[in-house]
């Protein structure tokens, strides 16, 4: 929770954090995420979600926080960020397109 500022001069506050906004935003979209998984895992095979919701869970913050928040790319590791990207992006397509694995049938 980055947007949360709960130090003091005395430690963490407790009364702080609950007087922002941005506990009551990750809060929830903690729930929104876990109502679409839930419902995505009832319609979609197991694999394919699982793949899509992890890599956006990672991609989404990340990205913000390089292109709304000014997080800096360590210099000369932005080819890393690339192929990192283009890695999890394909192997996302490759999990999601992939048949399911169904388990054997037993007579």
């Amino acid at each position: 929770m980055r947007a949360a500022h709960v130090q003091t001069a005395d430690g963490f506050d407790l009364a702080l954090l609950l007087g922002q906004t941005s506990t009551y935003l990750v809060v929830g979209f903690w729930v929104v995420g876990m109502i679409g998984y839930t419902a995505a895992l009832s319609r979609g095979d197991v694999g394919a979600v699982t793949a899509v919701f992890t890599v956006t869970e990672v991609l989404i913050p990340g990205m913000a926080g390089i292109l709304l928040l000014g997080d800096p790319v360590r210099p000369g590791w932005g080819w890393v960020l690339a192929v990192g990207l283009a890695l999890a992006l394909a192997g996302t397509v490759v999990i999601a397109k992939a048949p399911p694995l169904r388990p054997p049938r037993v007579r």
